[in-house]
């Protein structure tokens, strides 16, 4: 179990609205300094879980299309099955396990890295 806060993204919600897949979503956005980009998501509050592409999310539902940069690389939902949706309130919080900070953590996952013979690298291997 990892203690400590979730980064929160800084994003401004524009109030226009769009569907998509069939659900009423909204439009927010923030400019990311850190990484020279601008995002623009789609997210719906019927799907209540706070996630999307590329790591992004702490927007109050599911992002369902996100746009970089002005269409520099956009991800679009495709699909979405609501039999494979969990029930957010049959979740609960783990009671079992080591507890870390966010760097203990890091430095775990790149010490098994290592022992694995890889780096924080991407292999990535054609046929």
């Amino acid at each position: 179990m990892i203690e400590g806060d979730i980064a929160q993204t800084p994003w401004k919600i524009t109030g226009e609205n769009k569907e998509i897949l069939g659900y009423k979503c909204q439009q927010a956005m923030y400019n990311d300094t850190t990484q020279n980009r601008k995002v623009v998501a789609w997210f719906t509050g019927d799907i209540p879980c706070s996630s999307g592409p590329e790591m992004l999310g702490s927007l109050p539902g599911m992002i369902l299309e996100a746009d970089v940069n002005d269409g520099e690389v956009v991800y679009p939902a495709l699909t979405v099955d609501p039999k494979g949706l969990v029930d957010v309130k049959a979740l609960k919080a783990p009671t079992s396990g080591k507890k870390m900070t966010r760097e203990e953590f890091k430095n775990m996952v790149d010490e098994h890295m290592k022992q694995m013979g890889g780096g924080s690298g991407i292999r990535i291997i054609r046929n």
